[in-house]
């Protein structure tokens, strides 16, 4: 039985250094980045909050936004900002920047705390060893009691004690976690 008291959350990023310009509308198979995360959420039945730096100039799509804490500091920092502004025990995050991450993807980490009820959160890790630290499932209110905000996604899930799911192990491939940051990743 997947967790029930969950909140959806794309982080939309910030700066984009390495890509040049506001990777979320960046073209992907003839969607954009972020109309494909919004998509993948609704599948879920769920309506996203949008988390980062330009998270609040992205109002026109009628969706609550949450701005990165402190910007500039990656994703922890929307996690973290997303943790404050909710109320819900557990936050699914799915970065703008995976469009091959898809709802079997994200149902798999919603069926995780049944099964591992002492683990903070989960994320996905390759056998090799490669962990995909995004997206995750972060029990929010562990992360709430969290006195100082450890500096990476990584610190912040060893912080948790979060559990890893070998992907090849559920039918996944390394290719799932396609990650977008220059245009030439676009394929």
């Amino acid at each position: 039985m997947p967790v029930l008291d969950w909140a959806p959350f794309i982080l939309v990023g910030g700066k984009s250094s390495r890509y040049g310009s506001d990777k979320s509308q960046a073209l992907f198979e003839g969607q954009t980045l972020l109309d494909h995360a919004i998509g993948t959420i609704r599948e879920l039945d769920r309506e996203p909050r949008l988390v980062g730096l330009d998270s609040n100039s992205m109002s026109e799509l009628g969706l609550a936004a949450i701005p990165d804490e402190v910007p500039h500091q990656g994703p922890v920092a929307g996690i973290v900002a997303a943790a404050k502004a909710s109320e819900e025990g557990w936050g699914l995050f799915l970065p703008v920047d995976m469009p091959k991450i898809s709802k079997k993807h994200l149902i798999l980490l919603l069926a995780q705390p049944d099964s591992s009820p002492n683990q903070g959160g989960f994320a996905f890790q390759a056998a090799s060893g490669f962990q995909y630290r995004l997206p995750c499932l972060i029990h929010l209110a562990i992360l709430r009691e969290i006195k100082k905000q450890p500096p990476s996604l990584g610190g912040l899930l060893r912080v948790i004690r979060a559990g890893w799911m070998i992907l090849e192990n559920h039918g996944f491939s390394d290719a799932d976690f396609l990650n977008i940051n220059r245009p030439s990743d676009l394929g």
